[in-house]
């Protein structure tokens, strides 16, 4: 029998939530990532946006990070008069749950960790998950998304190819660059579309905003689909995504470096995310606090933990999980074979796969752990049905803003 206990980390929601000030910074349309003539514009929006984290939330930042959260965690044991905890993290929350292990090891039972950030570099989130590790992995995700496009041609007439259908995406691009739709340029609309990567369970309607925009130039589910960053929720995001991202391990400082690796990125992954990934985290170039070193658990230490990760996850590359499961030697790792989908296990609408779940329900019964590392088939892809043009744009939501599992 377990207690589910949650809590909301520092700064977000009912823990006091931060704010780095204006929104109309944010408004958008934001300026094109890709546009060589925008980057000083946009190192300009996001010193600024630095700046006015420093004199709006200060007093703040130099606590708003996951270390101090895994301190908040073991306040909450010691109130709950536990002497150990189980705990379940899913992307973000992995790390969460490894620097609970690196600061309180014998204080923990039974722990799985899905979709796992790679803590072993020491620019932890710049060369591991958040930048230069993740700009392949949803190269390879979105390949794989116009696969599944094209084997519905009947239902979203945008061809038969993957070629084809990246065509019909570049179509959606090039048309924004020349005119955004209201907010949607080709910021927010790379921004969706990194975000329906996450999840097939976007494809359809993303898909079909994309159909109507290309064969009936109609943007109505196009600008349903993106978001607006100037809202006061997603600005919320924005604020405590970077506190705790740009400080919880270290990060180039110098402009050149970020723009010479994204330079080569996009080189190799061509017409896709990587300026808008390097912008989306650029801020931490020049972040007001000090970054501090990364957690890492001692393996001698920590009680064996069970980890997940899609194949494929484009968000926590499995080469991240894979690496953290070396550290763990008593780790280990389930690993869903011939998907993508970012969150592997008890995910609240993830596309089921029995066998992970299988898996994960008998560790936490029972403490039983895979005599070794295990594979298991991937669950199986969504298959489009025919919708009316209100049903899809009621049902279609915004980007979730690299929120994690859905």
């Amino acid at each position: 029998m377990y207690d589910v206990i949650g809590m909301d980390p520092r700064g977000v929601a009912h823990s006091t939530p931060m704010s780095c000030g204006d929104l109309s910074a944010w408004s958008s349309p934001l300026p094109d990532p890709d546009a060589a003539s925008q980057r000083e514009t946009w190192w300009k929006l996001l010193g600024e946006f630095s700046a006015a984290c420093e004199r709006n939330a200060g007093n703040m930042l130099p606590f708003v990070n996951t270390k101090t959260v895994a301190m908040d965690m073991d306040r909450i044991r010691q109130a709950l008069g536990e002497e150990k905890i189980s705990y379940l993290g899913f992307s973000y929350g992995t790390y969460l749950g490894i620097a609970y292990a690196s600061a309180f090891p014998n204080r923990l039972d039974r722990v799985i960790l899905d979709s796992a950030v790679n803590p072993t570099p020491r620019e932890m989130a710049y060369q591991g998950w958040a930048v230069l590790g993740q700009n392949p992995a949803m190269h390879r995700r979105r390949d794989t998304y116009f696969e599944w496009v094209a084997r519905y041609d009947d239902v979203f007439g945008l061809g038969t190819t993957k070629d084809q259908v990246r065509a019909a995406w570049d179509t959606v691009i090039a048309d924004l660059r020349r005119a955004p739709r209201g907010h949607a340029g080709p910021f927010e609309f790379i921004l969706a579309t990194f975000d329906t990567m996450y999840s097939e369970g976007g494809w359809q309607n993303f898909t079909q905003a994309i159909s109507d925009f290309v064969n009936r130039n109609d943007d109505t589910r196009l600008k349903a689909v993106t978001p607006n960053l100037a809202t006061p929720a997603n600005h919320n995001f924005l604020s405590i995504f970077n506190a705790v991202s740009c400080t919880d391990s270290p990060w180039p400082r110098d402009r050149e470096t970020w723009e010479r690796d994204a330079t080569e990125h996009a080189s190799r992954y061509p017409n896709y995310a990587v300026w808008y990934n390097t912008w989306y985290n650029a801020a931490c170039q020049n972040w007001p606090v000090p970054a501090q070193e990364r957690a890492l658990p001692d393996p001698d230490q920590v009680p064996p933990i069970l980890i997940f990760n899609s194949e494929g996850d484009p968000s926590t590359p499995i080469e991240g999980a894979r690496a953290l499961r070396q550290l763990l030697p008593s780790s280990r790792l389930v690993t869903e074979v011939n998907a993508g989908k970012h969150g592997v296990v008890f995910g609240p609408l993830a596309l089921n796969n029995s066998a992970a779940n299988q898996i994960g329900a008998d560790f936490l019964v029972s403490g039983t752990l895979p005599a070794q590392d295990v594979s298991i088939p991937g669950h199986p892809f969504p298959v489009p049905v025919r919708q009316t043009a209100n049903a899809a744009v009621s049902q279609a939501s915004p980007a979730k803003l690299r929120l994690g599992v859905e």
